[in-house]
């Protein structure tokens, strides 16, 4: 044994057998790590890398509360129905349960001088229920654990999507192209993909991959680079910030705010080695996101970075590049780039409960007379943050009598119903005042119940109108004229016989 080791460690070759032994260590260290599958070199300086999934799991709405770390799948599925409600024929859709899976990838052991021309997530179909439309996005938080993330702890993700497909066969692999979000990590250690599926028609559908517990089909993250490096001195890149986005895009004070910064090297050689890129809010520096090897012409979205919610009112965001100075740039003059940020106030939260309001008032016939008989409708809308329970009154008032009333039942959210018809008496000819109260004897308990009550105005038409009475009074006024004028025209002639008769008879 002695000699065996004597010869192996011996003068004669000491130095070539010790590296061989480092590399056989090196070689066994890095397929210990189970995120590095394999690592192929092509005949032009590419690399194909494939990296397992560090840790996996799915989430549900229905077990909020439930963790699905240890599950040798990944069930993504969700389920839309359509209810009906009785009065009015109205429908509604309500989204009932889905579910999202959560992959976190190792990227650190991706060296830093490659450059990444393309990546796909690969996952196994275990079982498809019906065809499926999965997205893939980026999720800027990687403190979740495997066994005890939850509905109720999980990071979300952001609006930064990479692609999406339609899955419809079971026993295969499919691929989502994650080049964007893999480049938007290159420089972070960790990427977590969120999957969520498209939520577009009525029904159940939902999927199951093979997680990594599934040995034979675990996930997969495969990677198409290149090695570059600037081996002629007189070419350099040259980083700029052509834009900067943040999410939401409209946000509110008491939200936390997601900023990225558009970067893009119009140089003429790649970027050596990896940079940051440094962010202030009002002159305040506030984080700084890594970016690794850019290619030429390249355009890359920097990791996003989460901040506290900012006070209401403009701000102003700059994103400023390379700042350490580790890249040789051409054009330090260009590194930097501001824009102005609105965030909107808040209105005050109201109390949680139902707000019951008449929008209007309608009648039939639209153009009544004094005789018909009259039927009113109410609308009535729920402003509130709850629906509106029990079944409440509508009542209809004219001229400050009351007429009658119809009921309403359950109003959701932002929901407008019209009550049944309220039939009245026919109304004297004229101008009247119609009021509307919703909810008279307090069967519902509002936020609000200073808004319901409603007035406007409706014009009986008389059996004459009134416009036509002039015109009456007239045609009857140029008749007794013509008729008086005839009756006249024959008192003279009347007269003057009588005269003569009373003549004639005095001369006898």
């Amino acid at each position: 044994m002695g000699l065996e080791l004597k010869m192996f460690w011996g003068t004669t070759g000491w130095h070539i057998d010790r590296l061989k032994l480092l590399v056989i260590l090196l070689f066994v260290a890095s397929f210990s790590c189970s995120s590095i599958v394999t690592v192929t070199h092509g005949s032009v300086n590419v690399d194909t890398i494939t990296l397992s999934s560090i840790k996996d799991a799915w989430i549900t709405t229905v077990l909020k509360t439930q963790n699905h770390g240890a599950s040798d799948e990944l069930e993504v599925y969700y389920y839309y129905e359509k209810f009906e409600y009785i009065e009015d024929n109205e429908t509604r859709y309500a989204l009932e349960d889905y579910s999202y899976p959560y992959l976190m990838f190792d990227l650190g052991h991706v060296p830093k001088d490659l450059v990444i021309d393309h990546a796909s997530l690969g996952l196994y179909t275990t079982e498809v229920y019906s065809s499926i439309q999965v997205g893939t996005f980026l999720c800027p938080n990687n403190t979740w654990q495997e066994n005890t993330v939850t509905w109720q702890n999980a990071p979300e993700a952001v609006q930064i999507s990479s692609d999406k497909i339609s899955i419809s066969t079971e026993h295969i692999y499919y691929y989502w192209d994650v080049t964007e979000l893999v480049r938007t990590t290159f420089g972070i250690y960790n990427l977590t993909i969120v999957l969520e599926p498209t939520m577009s028609e009525e029904g159940f559908t939902g999927v199951y991959f093979g997680s990594k517990e599934d040995v034979n089909n675990p996930p997969q993250l495969t990677i198409n680079a290149r090695h570059v490096s600037s081996a002629n001195p007189s070419h350099k890149p040259d980083l700029t910030i052509s834009d900067i986005i943040w999410s939401p895009t409209d946000p509110e004070e008491n939200q936390q705010i997601a900023f990225q910064a558009y970067i893009k090297n119009l140089g003429n050689a790649p970027s050596l080695p990896d940079f940051q890129v440094d962010f202030y809010i009002d002159d305040s520096y506030v984080a700084y996101s890594e970016i690794g090897t850019m290619d030429v012409s390249y355009t890359i979205k920097s990791y996003p970075i989460m901040i506290s919610p900012l006070p209401a009112g403009m701000h102003v965001v700059r994103a400023t590049v390379d700042s350490a100075r580790t890249i040789d740039d051409s054009n330090e003059g260009n590194n930097e780039l501001e824009r102005q940020l609105i965030v909107k106030t808040v209105p005050p939260k109201l109390p949680d409960g139902p707000d019951l309001r008449i929008t209007g008032v309608t009648w039939e016939p639209q153009n009544p007379r004094y005789e018909d008989q009259m039927k009113f409708y109410v609308y009535v809308e729920n402003c509130g943050n709850e629906p509106s329970v029990p079944i409440f009154d509508v009542e209809v008032w004219v001229d400050d009598t009351y007429k009658g009333r119809a009921q309403l039942g359950t109003i959701e959210i932002g929901q407008v119903k019209r009550s049944n018809p309220i039939v009245t008496y026919p109304l004297s000819a004229g101008i009247h005042t119609v009021r509307a109260i919703v909810d008279s004897k307090n069967s519902v308990s509002e936020i609000n119940e200073t808004n319901n009550a409603y007035e406007t105005g409706i014009n009986v038409i008389p059996e004459y109108p009134l416009t036509a009475i002039p015109l009456v009074f007239a045609f009857v006024t140029f008749v007794v004229v013509l008729l008086t004028k005839k009756g006249l025209s024959k008192i003279p002639e009347n007269n003057s016989a009588c005269l003569q008769n009373r003549f004639r008879s005095n001369l006898r």
